[in-house]
């Protein structure tokens, strides 16, 4: 009984015809395919389509997949028909598209882990599901850091982006990458439960020294030299400032 199947590098254009109703685990990454068949057996857990031709992501995929990668393809939305079935989507890679808009996630109440990096993202929504664990969103055209993401998030990756400010962020957040921004000052104070902050190359002219005086990295903090003074915050166990 066949579980998994390695179809990858084949130059393949679509999907082979009679794959095993016991299929668990599917990868299919850098061939030519252009699109997702509607005939995908309900025992796949596990489909890898990174790098093909992927234009759409249709309404019928098997409501077994745990794992879904997309990355560089040529999709342009995530239509919202097709995530209902998606019930136990633990982790989405979409990244490297030309997707514009993320639609309402929240009916995905198991998905863990969702990349949607170097795409043309301008907002994040603001009902993503209770689940999400990490978030990865570098590289897309975002101005703002909404201030209610789940609290079940531990990791942000938003580097590479517009953003001018950091919000309140969620207290179960333990890494925080927001590297390559147009952030001026750190004037609210990060979650105690923070361990790595990755914030250089940001204009930054003013970190709250007070919310950082007990912070271990205090005196490598006043180190460094940014567009004026810094003064930082309380809690990271690592901070990365390169410039």
């Amino acid at each position: 009984m066949v579980e998994s199947l390695d179809l990858s590098y084949r130059n393949l254009t679509e999907f082979p015809d009679n794959l095993p109703n016991s299929l668990k685990v599917l990868y299919l990454r850098c061939n030519k395919i252009t699109e997702i068949p509607n005939n995908l057996s309900n025992s796949l857990t596990y489909l890898d389509l990174d790098y093909n031709q992927i234009t759409e992501i249709p309404n019928n995929l098997p409501n077994s997949l745990k794992v879904l990668y997309l990355y560089s393809n040529q999709i342009t939305e995530i239509p919202p028909n097709c995530l209902p079935e998606l019930q136990s989507l633990k982790e989405l890679d979409i990244s490297s598209n030309q997707i514009n808009e993320i639609p309402n996630l929240s009916v995905l109440q198991s998905l863990k882990k969702i990349h949607i990096n170097g795409n043309k993202i301008i907002e994040i929504p603001n009902n993503l599901p209770n689940s999400l664990e990490e978030l990865y969103l570098y590289s897309n055209q975002i101005t703002e850091i909404p201030s209610n993401l789940p609290n079940s998030l531990k990791i942000l990756s938003i580097a590479g982006n517009r953003i001018t400010e950091i919000p309140n962020l969620p207290d179960s957040l333990t890494y925080l990458s927001i590297h390559n921004n147009r952030i001026t000052e750190i004037s609210n104070g990060l979650p105690n439960s923070l361990k790595e902050l990755n914030i250089w190359n940001n204009p930054i002219s003013f970190i709250n020294l007070d919310l950082l005086k007990n912070h271990p990295l205090k005196d490598q903090l006043n180190k460094i030299k940014l567009v004026e003074k810094v003064k930082f915050i309380k809690a990271a166990k690592k901070i990365n400032f390169k410039n």
